[in-house]
């Protein structure tokens, strides 16, 4: 009889391992590194695009329906920036994240700013598992100055280095 108990529970964690990996793999979209670009400029008067097609890259993960990214701006070196959370809106591996830094420095149409909030919102879709795009909304606030107060709106286009597009099965 003692032979026999091992085996409910090796099939416990077996069924456990296989649920959760279902779970984690329920959307295309690849974890890793992206290079954004700006594929439309809509607004930008922040003067925040140092080139037209420049923007911040991004590090991703995702947890079933959860997305995290570390958006590279505000970061220094590489590393940092404003984490963005968010969700798969559950049609066409649509997703969305947001987030915010609040207190800090910059610089806007070359005034040195204090900012009280710095607001990002990024809405994108699964091009294929190695790309994404859509819309990035910027919004500076400060209430020192009316002239930090501005906005920058793209549509964009997020990669993997090294990496082509084939469009998701």
């Amino acid at each position: 009889m003692a032979s026999h108990r091992p085996l409910p529970r090796l099939l416990v964690l077996s069924l456990t391992a296989l649920l959760a990996s279902a779970c984690t793999s329920a959307y295309t979209q690849q974890e890793g590194s992206y290079a954004f670009t700006a594929t439309e400029e809509i607004v930008d008067d922040c003067e925040l695009l140092a080139a037209p097609d420049e923007l911040w890259d991004a590090q991703l993960l995702i947890a079933g329906e959860t997305l995290r990214m570390d958006y590279g701006l505000f970061g220094q070196d590489g590393q940092g920036g404003t984490e963005l959370v968010g969700y798969f809106l559950g049609v066409n591996d649509r997703f969305t994240v947001d987030g915010s830094v609040v207190n800090v420095s910059t610089v806007v149409r070359g005034q040195q700013c204090l900012l009280d909030t710095a607001t990002v919102h990024l809405e994108g879709r699964t091009d294929c598992p190695s790309e994404f795009s859509g819309t990035l909304k910027v919004v500076y606030e400060s209430r020192r100055s009316a002239g930090c107060n501005c906005e920058l709106w793209v549509r964009y286009r997020a990669t993997q280095p090294g990496s082509t597009c084939a469009p998701a099965p």
